[in-house]
C-alpha cells in the first residue's frame, strides 16, 4: 500500500484558523494546556457555556489545530506566542472595559494610556543634557561668593531690559 508523502498529509493551520474567532481559538489553547472544559467556560463567561466549549473543541478543523500546535510546542517560545496571540483580543477587549468603564480614574487613565502605548502612541521624554564645560582657568581659584560679586548685579539695582521690550501699563 502507498504511502503519503508528509507533506500531503500536513495541515496548513493558518488557513483553518481562519475559520475560528480569537477568543475560540483561546478555547483550543486552554484545553491544549489541560484545562476542562468547565474551567474554561467559567474562565472566559458569558457566552461560553460548557456546551459551547464542547463544540468548539468538536468542531470540524479543532482537532487538527491542536494536533499542529501540540508539534510546535518543542520551542517554548512559539508556544508562549500563540497563547499570547491567541488572548491578545481579548486583553485588548478588558483594557478598553477598564478605560470606559473603571469607577477609578486612576485606572481609567493607566487603562487608556496603556491603549495608546499598544497603537504606538508614546509619551514625549524629556532629556537632561549636561555638560561638561572646562572652565575658565583665571577664575579657577574664585569662590562661589566672588563669582557671584562679579556676574551677578546687586539686587538694589533694576534688571536689565532688552531693549525691544514693552512696558504693559
Amino acid at each position: 500500500m502507498a504511502r503519503r508523502s508528509d507533506k500531503a498529509n500536513d495541515v496548513k493551520t493558518p488557513d483553518i484558523t481562519k475559520r475560528f474567532s480569537d477568543r475560540d481559538l483561546y478555547v483550543l489553547h486552554l484545553h491544549l494546556q489541560g484545562m476542562s472544559m468547565p474551567n474554561i467556560s467559567e474562565m472566559l463567561g458569558e457566552g461560553y457555556s460548557v456546551a459551547a466549549v464542547s463544540r468548539i473543541l468538536r468542531s470540524s478543523g479543532a482537532r487538527a489545530i491542536m494536533d499542529e500546535w501540540a508539534r510546535r510546542r518543542v520551542d517554548t517560545l512559539v508556544s508562549i506566542q500563540d497563547g499570547a496571540q491567541a488572548a491578545a483580543q481579548m486583553a485588548l477587549d478588558v483594557k478598553i472595559k477598564t478605560m470606559m468603564t473603571a469607577k477609578s480614574e486612576a485606572l481609567r487613565d493607566k487603562a487608556a494610556t496603556d491603549i495608546l502605548g499598544i497603537a504606538g502612541h508614546k509619551p514625549v521624554s524629556r532629556a537632561i543634557i549636561e555638560s561638561n564645560t572646562v572652565s575658565d582657568p583665571k577664575y579657577a581659584d574664585k569662590s562661589e561668593a566672588e563669582l557671584k560679586a562679579l556676574f551677578v548685579p546687586p539686587a538694589e539695582e533694576a534688571p536689565l531690559e532688552h531693549p525691544s521690550s514693552d512696558k504693559l501699563h
